[in-house]
């Protein structure tokens, strides 16, 4: 699923998600649980405010941003 992401950029562009736009669904991140790198995409395991842990995609070439998965808590 495609999403709009807001970021952190401070040494570098996109540097980590703050806030997860799905439809009219604002999520905060809490925490930055992981993240990885491929030659063209970065991953992201994150923490968000309605308990959940989201694995996000980003594709810089492009600049889109994906959930992969949602992990719930309980």
């Amino acid at each position: 699923m495609n999403i709009q992401v807001e970021t952190y950029s401070g040494s570098k562009a996109d540097e980590y998600p703050k806030r997860l736009y799905t439809g009219e669904t604002v999520l905060e991140v809490i925490e930055v649980e992981d993240r990885w790198y491929e030659p063209d995409s970065t991953y992201f395991r994150v923490f968000t405010d309605n308990c959940c842990h989201y694995v996000l995609k980003h594709i810089s070439r492009c600049d889109v941003w994906k959930i992969i998965k949602v992990q719930k808590n309980g």
